[in-house]
């Protein structure tokens, strides 16, 4: 596709070895691409990547420094080296030993600048999916407990009733119970990756694999009702389309997710098929021949009620960061024989 060509331009000019996590997101994404069915130079891209690195494939990649997604598995399954996995589930048993909890049982994001630790969907999504992955690899059905668990107390806090949209997370504005006002679209991204990485490697028919199920039908839903007639889903999404701006990083993170869930037969509806083209369509025209990835919004920031101001009717820079991965997983999704 002329999209990834466009980006992986892009990124290679950029040459970067070292980032935040959105570079290992991307990086990620370029696998997913390859797994998919992509050429073998986006596998080949990301090793000289690690090479540079001088991270070796027994290396344990600390899961602090992965906060939103772990590239080593990717990275396992796309070099099918044992070494790599042993690696990722060492540093797996000893997250899951290590991170900190709520009194209610709910893993918690920490972070030297937002202290103390908080409730927060981008980091929990991928805790559980590192999880259920650790117990695809292991056979230890613990592990899908512990991502089944996570995704319930997570949902049973954070999913409005009145929409079906999660709330980004807990503890903001000095208040350890209070939960983040509205819903913002990558959020909704986040917990679709999460659900969609995790529904991969459950066992199909399992009480852990029927409950996300559950809980991934009932965000298509309820996302199914907020698309506007471009396909896009806007960074405010339980707001009119005419309080905020539609945005390209949730947008692409929802269709991919639409794509998985279609084209794994975990719906068999025809009109998640037809919204993912959509969106495919829409954010294909953000993307130009320069690689830019435009109108995807920066993170919000503190989760308080400034939040929600700052979305109103905004207009996002060029070259944001999240942009590119969102972009790249949409495309992998999406594939190559469809």
């Amino acid at each position: 596709m002329e999209i990834i060509n466009n980006i992986f331009r892009k990124i290679k000019n950029d040459n970067s070895v070292w980032g935040n996590y959105t570079l290992e997101l991307t990086l990620d994404a370029l696998l997913e691409i390859y797994l998919a069915g992509g050429d073998a130079k986006y596998k080949k891209y990301v090793e000289s990547v690690m090479l540079k690195r001088k991270i070796k494939p027994e290396d344990n990649i600390p899961y602090e420094s992965q906060p939103f997604g772990h590239l080593n598995y990717n990275l396992y399954l796309a070099a099918n080296d044992a070494r790599i996995a042993s690696a990722f589930i060492e540093e797996s048993k000893k997250y899951f030993k290590e991170v900190p909890r709520s009194k209610d049982g709910l893993v918690l994001h920490e972070h030297k600048k937002n202290k103390p630790p908080k409730v927060l969907i981008d980091s929990f999504q991928d805790y559980a999916a590192r999880m259920a992955r650790t117990g695809k690899l292991t056979g230890d059905i613990s592990f899908f407990n512990e991502c089944a668990e996570q995704f319930r107390l997570h949902r049973n806090l954070l999913r409005s009733n009145e929409t079906g949209l999660w709330h980004q997370g807990r503890g903001w504005e000095n208040n350890p119970e209070s939960i983040s006002p509205g819903a913002w679209s990558r959020g909704q991204g986040w917990i679709l990756k999460g659900l969609i990485d995790s529904l991969d490697v459950l066992p199909e028919g399992s009480n852990e694999f029927l409950e996300l199920k559950k809980y991934l039908d009932e965000l298509i839903e309820a996302l199914l009702k907020v698309q506007d007639k471009n396909g896009m889903w806007h960074v405010l999404p339980d707001l009119n389309h005419e309080q905020s701006a539609p945005e390209t990083s949730g947008t692409a993170l929802i269709c991919r997710a639409f794509f998985k869930a279609y084209h794994n037969n975990w719906t068999t509806d025809e009109n998640v098929l037809i919204s993912a083209e959509k969106a495919f369509k829409a954010i294909g025209k953000l993307v130009d021949e320069a690689g830019t990835v435009r109108k995807a919004c920066v993170g919000p920031g503190p989760l308080n009620n400034n939040f929600r101001k700052k979305y109103f009717g905004s207009k996002f820079e060029e070259c944001e960061a999240h942009g590119k991965f969102a972009v790249l997983y949409a495309c992998a999704a999406k594939g190559f024989n469809n």
